[in-house]
């Protein structure tokens, strides 16, 4: 599946079917292409890059700390 960032002007080139799972940063459903049926994921993220960036840094020296 690709796994390149869709933007929104471009959402309606696909069809939503199904959530495969929601996390920290968003919520990931499969769609498929209306051009070819194409089956993909698409993540909506909660966060910018840099918001997710800095939440995963602060994660991980939480973690270090801990050992």
């Amino acid at each position: 599946m690709p796994t390149a960032p869709v933007p929104a002007h471009r959402l309606s080139e696909y069809k939503l079917k199904q959530r495969l799972g929601v996390g920290t940063f968003g919520i990931v459903v499969t769609a498929g292409t209306t051009a070819t049926g194409e089956a993909v994921a698409i993540k909506f993220a909660k966060l910018s890059a840099e918001e997710q960036a800095a939440e995963l840094a602060g994660r991980e020296q939480s973690l270090s700390e801990r050992l």
